[in-house]
């Protein structure tokens, strides 16, 4: 049981990188609101990817660890479900 448990948390992200997950998803739902009044899919994912590299970019400016991870795990969510969206 150990064991099993070690390894849940090995495979488990980091608390930082579950909040940007979180906050990328919320991202992604004013994404999917766009999408619903443009019919643009590309603006599901455009908020996540550009309040992810501004997030970045401001830390990459003394304001705390830039991280790919952290972009990453803001992106992935608004990846996801625009391909959620694209493949029904």
């Amino acid at each position: 049981m150990k064991n099993l448990y070690k390894l849940i948390q090995k495979f488990t992200p980091k608390a930082d990188k579950l909040g940007h997950f979180y906050w990328g998803f919320l991202y992604s739902i004013a994404g999917v609101i766009g999408f619903f009044i443009f019919d643009a899919l590309w603006l599901i994912a455009l908020p996540s990817v550009v309040l992810a590299a501004s997030k970045e970019f401001f830390d990459s400016k003394g304001h705390g660890n830039v991280e790919f991870l952290d972009f990453a795990f803001t992106i992935i969510p608004g990846l996801v479900i625009t391909l959620i969206i694209y493949l029904q």
